[in-house]
This record gives structure tokens, C-alpha cells and sequence, in this order.
């Protein structure tokens, strides 16, 4: 779906939900789990296309994987 309609916010933002709670269940794969979480979310913040709830989900995923490396 996403690659279909990358302009959808909101089926990214979504996205950003699998990732980090994946992070949390495969601790081998975290750190990828959370820059892909980023990956998706830092975009949209530069673009200001997230609300204000989600765009505090990006220091807290920040320090998750700072407490991985």
C-alpha cells in the first residue's frame, strides 16, 4: 500500500507501529526495526506532516535504540 501511495501519511504512520513493537519482540533485529521506524517518521516530520503525538514518538524511539548501541 505504501509503495503504491507514498504521499499517504497516515498508512506510514501506521507502519511506524509494527516496526517498534517488533523491536521489542526480535531483540536481534531491534536496531534495524528502529531506524526503519525513523526512517519513515523523520520525513514526514521535516515535511511537518505529523501531529504533535507522533512527532514525540521520535525522541522516544531515538533513545530505545540509543540504549541498543
Amino acid at each position: 500500500m505504501i509503495a503504491r501511495n507514498p504521499d499517504n501519511v497516515p498508512a506510514l504512520v501506521f507502519s511506524v507501529v509494527p516496526h517498534w513493537r517488533l523491536a521489542t519482540l526480535d531483540p536481534a533485529k531491534s536496531k534495524g526495526h528502529l531506524r526503519a521506524a525513523l526512517a519513515i517518521l523523520k520525513p514526514l516530520a521535516a515535511a511537518n506532516r505529523l501531529d504533535a503525538n507522533r512527532l514525540g514518538w521520535i525522541p522516544k524511539i531515538e533513545a530505545q535504540l540509543a540504549t541498543l548501541k
